[in-house]
């Protein structure tokens, strides 16, 4: 045998509301008829087993379902109205309506209420065609607490009831039936007697509230109660229900408990959270996006819209940027904003959307910074910047036209000394020639210091000018294979060695991007050094070798293991004339390693070097390592 269909008539002022309570009564096997307010009539209720109203419809309605009900005592018409967590009950119980569905509330709390009234109605109705004994089979059958109270004590509860408490009925409702208040928390004791004496003196006819219950093991759980005053055999009565809601209880708790963490994570965050309508009306705000908007109160921003606080110049974006967020999209801008008190601000939002349980846009959600001062450093430091570049710009300028003097000067100097020292030369070699006999062994000696000098002067002024043209070159960069260029210029310094015992230490050396002729010019300079400073040694070592970085760069070494010198003169040894050795000890014009180090800075390189003294030396030059075809 099926499940009999009931109609239940749903009068709610919100469609969505109507459509989806009305899914779910179908999905139970129940006929539903829910009607728009407007088109609503008593004669659609004539045939329906329960009814189903909201705060609005009950309002509009009340009066004429109440007289509905009345129409016949004998069936039950179940009045059921659906209120919010903190709308008051009693007036609507009182009126006449049979209970109360507190929203949020589960499917299966909704399911055993409908079900227990739905069985009330039917027992209503058997009644009216056979006998009194049915309704207490259908009150045992439900899934709710029924009870009956007289004279403060409970004669009797169904199964459902007593396995609340933790009980069998016959505890209960035995030969001396139980106190109410045996059942309950002693901090609500006052509360339920104060209830049930109000009804059962006659000062009200139903009450529904919340009360602590004591079970039989001694837990306390919380229960929903309602009872309506009956008449039972002559004498004023209770007729109820009672619902554990304990699991609800707990759940609202945690749910505030996260609630009121979330809002204390929110109110502490230093920077601006805030909730947003689709016309820019503000939400919600923590304090720090009060604090934004130069707000000293939450109603002067809650409430209100957000938008003339914007720039005008940003508007359009901060506009475009709500409008897309309602879209479903997200994204980030940063905008100006001129708060309550006239403080400009610089703000960057993050905006995201917000959505309800079945993934509507229901508000905008942004998180805001104060960007003002990341703003008037990046601008301090772009200033910054031009004025350091127009500062370098200008004194390179200055350096390269002091360089160009500098190697014009030289230039033109050892240019010009060049005509006198010839002429110093020729006279010395026109006085050898014709008075070399009647010199004396002193004058001939001055007049052979003379010519040394000239020639040491000439060497002088061609180190000079090759330096000065080292900086005028034009250069040609190519492709350079290192290897070959080391030894090509090793072998040119054959003759030099020849009686001598030097042993070059040779590595694979890659190609390197240079001028191959200035390059040359600083292999040859470095060699001679080598070998100069290794002459007094038995066996000389010279070692070359290469070193590669992920940067694309080379470091070129060249070791020997000659005199060396003092390290902390090492930021000399690359200067015009400077030396770290006597003349007499190794003779030079002092301007090779300076070409060296002009060149090398020209190929966009550095160069130093290390030693010690009679330990060696080692120069180091770093070039672009030529990069491979792809």
């Amino acid at each position: 045998m099926t499940e009999p269909v009931h109609i239940i008539g749903l009068l709610l002022s919100n469609p969505a509301d109507r459509r989806l309570l009305g899914e779910f009564l179908g999905s139970l096997g129940h006929d539903v008829r829910a009607p728009e307010l407007v088109a609503a009539g008593l004669e659609m209720w004539s045939d329906v087993s329960l009814i189903i109203v909201d705060e609005t419809a009950g309002r509009w309605y009340g009066r004429k379902l109440l007289a509905l009900k009345q129409q016949s005592e004998a069936v039950f018409l179940p009045l059921l109205i659906i209120l919010s967590r903190n709308a008051g009950s009693t007036p609507w119980l009182r009126c006449g309506f049979d209970d109360v569905l507190r929203v949020p509330m589960t499917k299966a709390e909704l399911r055993a209420r409908l079900e227990t009234f739905l069985r009330l109605r039917e027992h209503s109705e058997e009644l009216a065609r056979r006998s009194a004994s049915m309704f207490r089979a259908l009150v045992e059958q439900s899934m709710v607490g029924v009870y009956l109270i007289i004279e403060g004590a409970f004669h009797y509860v169904n199964e459902a009831l007593a396995g609340i408490l933790g009980y069998r009925p016959e505890e209960i409702t035995g030969r001396s039936p139980a106190k109410v208040l045996d059942f309950v928390h002693p901090d609500d004791r006052a509360l339920v007697a104060e209830q049930i004496r109000r009804r059962l003196s006659g000062e009200t006819d139903v009450a529904h509230y919340v009360l602590r219950a004591v079970r039989k093991d001694g837990s306390s759980i919380h229960c929903e109660v309602f009872g309506r005053r009956i008449d039972y055999k002559g004498r004023p009565a209770i007729l109820g229900t009672l619902v554990d809601i304990t699991e609800r209880v707990r759940a609202e708790r945690a749910l505030a408990e996260r609630e009121m963490l979330l809002r204390t994570i929110i109110e502490t965050e230093p920077e601006c959270v805030k909730l947003l309508a689709a016309d820019g009306t503000v939400l919600e705000m923590n304090r720090a996006g009060l604090a934004m908007m130069d707000a000293d109160a939450r109603d002067q921003i809650i409430g209100r819209c957000i938008i003339p606080l914007v720039a005008p110049s940003h508007r359009p974006a901060f506009q475009a940027l709500v409008e897309a967020v309602f879209r479903g999209e997200s994204g980030t801008l940063e905008f100006e904003i001129v708060g309550l008190k006239g403080t400009h601000r610089w703000l960057e939002m993050h905006a995201v959307p917000l959505r309800d349980q079945e993934g509507r846009i229901t508000a905008l959600l942004g998180i805001t910074r104060d960007v003002t001062e990341r703003r008037r450093a990046a601008e301090e430091l772009r200033r910054l910047n031009e004025e350091l570049e127009r500062r370098v710009m200008e004194r390179t300028a200055q350096l390269e036209a002091i360089n160009r003097e500098l190697e014009s000067f030289s230039y033109s100097v050892s240019h010009d000394l060049r005509a006198p020292l010839r002429h110093i030369a020729g006279f010395v070699q026109l006085l050898i020639a014709h008075e070399g006999q009647r010199l004396s062994s002193s004058g001939r000696r001055y007049v052979d210091l003379i010519a040394a000098s000239t020639e040491k002067m000439g060497q002088l002024i061609d180190g000079l000018l090759t330096f000065s043209r080292m900086g005028r070159a034009e250069m040609h960069i190519q492709r350079v294979e290192l290897s070959n260029l080391v030894e090509e210029v090793r072998r040119e310094f054959a003759p030099e060695t020849a009686n001598r015992n030097v042993i070059w230490e040779i590595a694979p050396l890659p190609a390197v991007e240079a001028d191959p002729t200035l390059l040359r010019i600083v292999l040859t300079n470095v060699f001679s050094n080598a070998l100069k400073f290794t002459e007094p040694r038995r066996e000389a070592r010279i070692e070359v070798g290469a070193h590669r970085s992920g940067t694309g760069e080379v470091t070129i070494f060249i070791r020997d293991n000659g005199v060396g010198f003092d390290g902390q003169y090492a930021d000399k040894v690359f200067g015009v004339f400077q030396r770290l050795h006597s003349q007499d000890e190794f003779p030079g014009s002092g301007i090779g390693l300076a070409t060296v180090a002009r060149i090398i800075h020209r190929h966009g390189g550095r160069v130093w070097a290390e030693g010690e003294v009679n330990r060696g030396a080692t120069l180091y030059f770093t070039l672009r390592k030529k990069k491979k075809k792809t």
